[in-house]
């Protein structure tokens, strides 16, 4: 038996790609970022807020950054995120095929007659499912779309956003590996594969990106109102050609290890990809690891672009 959330009308011929879990636990990415950095800290870590990485000299093993500090390493853990090719074109290491895509999440309010209170998390569960629309060149093409409800301490208005749909972007700041090509992702992810040569304003409409959401909430949240979101604003993903993450060694410098190439998914899986990591930098000399970090490497390890 299909149960149907509140507020909400996923259909019966949807069901196989929609999931509706009753018992919804939606976290904090500020908290959880805070918590993370205040454990860090009583183990030692000391933090450079606001400073950027300018050049990495691999032979003295010494980072510099804009600031003029100065920070020697034995291992060197990048997750630079969209910034990873600058970061490693600062080291004189070869870049990897990331391509960074600017995604749009949409805080949309109930329409007129609907109240505000009923989309709060505990009666608006977080629904995820997938549309189908028309392409502007005539492809009939399926888009994942999810909803956030409304969160304490948050904005006050539902978090709306298709997947992987951004306009992906080749600049300064968002470098591709010499001979990448868009056409070289995989996954049927990302219906376009122009580049943009500049990044999107914070706050500039995709007006691609708000047609697959409000469909989406059209027939599936009515009743909030896609066609006048309350805010609109920008996040990037950092993909990879394969879908996979990346995770391990740099193939030209052992000492340099990367966590990079989430594809949007990566918050949630920090803690235990700052466990295998830091198994890799202690553990050394051949010496073995765990299971764990054994099946993330073979899976994750930016050798595999080699």
């Amino acid at each position: 038996m299909i149960r149907r959330p509140p507020r909400s009308t996923l259909s019966s011929s949807s069901a196989a790609s929609d999931v509706y879990k009753r018992q919804t636990l939606c976290l904090s990415a500020n908290h959880c970022l805070h918590a993370l950095q205040d454990r860090a800290k009583r183990h030692g870590a000391v933090f450079y807020h606001g400073e950027q990485v300018v050049r990495i000299d691999r032979e003295r093993k010494v980072l510099l950054t804009d600031e003029g500090s100065s920070v020697e390493y034995s291992s060197l853990v990048l997750t630079a995120g969209p910034w990873t090719n600058r970061t490693l074109a600062s080291a004189t290491l070869r870049c990897l095929p990331l391509f960074v895509s600017a995604e749009q999440v949409h805080y949309l309010v109930p329409k007129p007659g609907h109240d505000l209170a009923d989309f709060s998390l505990g009666k608006l569960p977080v629904v995820a499912g997938r549309v189908g629309l028309t392409t502007p060149g005539g492809v009939s093409t399926e888009f994942l779309v999810y909803t956030v409800p409304i969160l304490p301490g948050g904005k006050e208005a539902v978090k709306c956003a298709t997947h992987a749909q951004g306009e992906l972007m080749s600049t300064p700041e968002f470098q591709l590996k010499p001979g990448s090509a868009t056409s070289e992702m995989g996954g049927g992810r990302f219906f376009r594969r122009g580049l943009r040569t500049s990044q999107p304003g914070h706050d500039e409409l995709d007006e691609f990106q708000h047609k697959i959401v409000s469909y989406f909430v059209e027939k599936v949240v009515p009743g909030l109102d896609a066609a006048r979101p309350k805010l609109v604003c920008r996040c990037l993903y950092t993909n990879t050609e394969d879908g996979e993450f990346v995770v391990g060694p740099h193939p030209q410098d052992p000492d340099v290890l990367l966590a990079t190439g989430f594809n949007g998914e990566g918050f949630k899986f920090a803690p235990v990809v700052g466990e295998c990591l830091a198994e890799l930098v202690l553990v050394r000399d051949g010496a073995p690891v765990s299971e764990l970090t054994k099946r993330v490497l073979e899976r994750c390890s930016p050798a595999r672009f080699e």
